[in-house]
């Protein structure tokens, strides 16, 4: 992998979500990526995030990253046993119980040390070290990207980003990336677009292409202070 050991790393997941006609993808993948970041977490309920983070207004439009933010920070992610709403238009708006709010209160993205929000942005604008190494330690990355048609095209028997040029459509999506194989030199990505997207919900993202303009941003839910 040009960095060192391990060569291999998957991170557990608990469920894969599609998110149909709502725009709730950021969710998805905080909710995801705390899923795979502590084996000890219960499945999430991204609709509880999107609730409070942009609920019926954000459905075409999508979640903006400030707001995505602030939500898990104010408010956390409860268990999807506290909200166990299926992902449709008709449940967004579906005001979360005070026991689903006092659990998601308990799972705020937090660096407890420094009292700060698990939000570190990462750089592959030249390299995939970076998201290697946060992956190696442990901590999932959510990507933001532009969808483009290869992409939009992944099965099955087709779950590698072969192409990753333009055009790329106007709205934007992210999902998160679980783990790498350096044998391979892929990424793993959990998505939200169902069991019938890539291979069972997840794709396999080639090194060389996390570098191109397909990729918009990325950030792991990681502590300031990893080296």
């Amino acid at each position: 992998t040009g960095y060192g050991q391990p060569v291999e790393v998957l991170l557990p997941t608990r469920q894969t979500h599609d998110q149909r006609d709502v725009n709730c993808c950021v969710s998805c993948a905080i909710g995801a990526a705390m899923e795979a970041r502590d084996p000890s977490m219960p499945a999430l309920a991204p609709l509880f995030h999107f609730f409070f983070a942009g609920g019926q207004g954000a459905i075409e439009s999508g979640l903006t990253i400030p707001r995505a933010q602030g939500a898990l920070l104010q408010r956390g992610i409860c268990a999807l046993a506290r909200h166990s709403y299926d992902i449709a238009r008709a449940n967004v708006s579906l005001r979360p119980s005070v026991a689903a709010v006092q659990d998601g209160f308990t799972r705020r993205l937090l660096d407890r040390s420094a009292g700060t929000l698990l939000w570190r942005p990462v750089s592959i604008a030249t390299s995939p070290t970076p998201l290697l190494r946060h992956l190696a330690a442990g901590f999932p990355v959510i990507l933001g990207l532009q969808p483009n048609a290869p992409y939009l095209a992944l099965k099955q028997s087709n779950p590698v980003l072969d192409d990753s040029r333009p055009p790329f459509s106007s709205v934007g999506h992210a999902a998160a990336v679980i783990g790498y194989d350096g044998v391979e030199r892929v990424f793993i990505v959990q998505d939200s677009r169902g069991l019938s997207f890539g291979a069972q919900g997840q794709w396999f993202l080639p090194y060389d292409r996390c570098t191109s303009p397909f990729i918009v941003l990325a950030f792991a839910l990681a502590p300031d202070s990893l080296d």
